[in-house]
């Protein structure tokens, strides 16, 4: 089998995921999720411990390594998206590729019996015509001399990938520091000086400490039903749940709303909260 690289490919799935329209921010979550699928054809090797001959159909590299199967993994995948929030077309393709392309990638090893790519076409075992990368030991044997230049051999093949995958981001929505100004031009801005940010119909948390969300989302809704706004959208995302609780305790007993309920699929699931303001009372004329 291959080993570092399907991990990577996990990785680099998880990048690209999270650069869809709506899509999830890339996160250790979803980059150990991505790398889980990449390697889950590789739970075939239960059937050594089955009497399972490697050869079989059902045996190692047989059945759970063909494209057929990891197509239908996608199909699963793609029914359960939107439940989670997550696109049904994104995330049944982007599942797919990722378990089909453990096959591929131990069909350019340089041992082991083949992959069974076609099955249920067909049980024959294929090995592409370029195999650069060495088969890694089975089991225990990774951690031996040989699954050593195995994995080091394997991380030169893929670090671009990985480092690509790992680099850090700006996030969207993310300014970039404006020039200080001249001291000759006047005082510098105090360090605590409060910066004034433009209201709009939604604010995204995932740059905020959870100690500060409380009091940033408090300010938010005051400010946006000040505003006028009938309603406004609160990104806290998916991850542990901490600062969508966070959110809920604060929706539940902020004066200025009226409602509030998770986002539709299309706006971010439960990884966002659609909150209705309370309208603004509005004094009426003297005579």
């Amino acid at each position: 089998m291959a080993s570092l690289g399907h991990v990577v490919v996990g990785v680099v799935a998880a990048r690209l995921y999270a650069r869809g329209r709506g899509a999830t921010a890339f996160s250790s979550r979803s980059a150990v999720a991505f790398a889980g699928l990449s390697l889950l054809p590789d739970l075939d090797v239960v059937a050594f411990a089955a009497g399972i001959p490697y050869g079989a159909p059902f045996g190692h590299r047989g059945a759970s390594h063909a494209l057929a199967v990891a197509m239908a993994i996608g199909v699963v995948a793609a029914l359960l998206g939107p439940r989670l929030g997550l696109s049904r077309l994104r995330t049944g393709v982007f599942v797919a590729v990722v378990v089909g392309s453990h096959g591929i990638l131990d069909a350019m090893t340089d041992g082991g019996k083949g992959v069974s790519l076609l099955w249920p076409l067909t049980t024959e075992r294929f090995f592409l015509p370029w195999r650069p990368i060495p088969v890694a030991p089975i089991g225990g044997g990774i951690v031996s001399a040989r699954g050593l230049d195995v994995m080091l051999t394997e991380l030169v093949y893929f670090a671009p990938l990985l480092l690509w995958a790992l680099w850090p981001r700006r996030r969207a929505g993310d300014t970039l520091p404006s020039e200080p100004a001249d001291p000759d031009e006047g005082d510098l801005p105090s360090p605590d000086a409060v910066v004034v940010a433009p209201i709009e119909d939604a604010i995204d948390l995932h740059t905020f400490a959870p100690r500060d969300v409380e009091s940033v989302v408090g300010e938010y809704l005051r400010e946006a039903r000040r505003r006028g706004l009938p309603e406004v959208r609160v990104i806290h995302g998916k991850g542990k749940g901490v600062q969508r609780r966070i959110v809920l305790g604060v929706l539940e007993r902020h004066p200025d709303v009226a409602s509030f309920r998770d986002a539709p699929a299309s706006r971010g699931g439960w990884g966002a909260t659609i909150v209705e303001l309370r309208v603004r009372d509005i004094p009426a004329p003297s005579r």
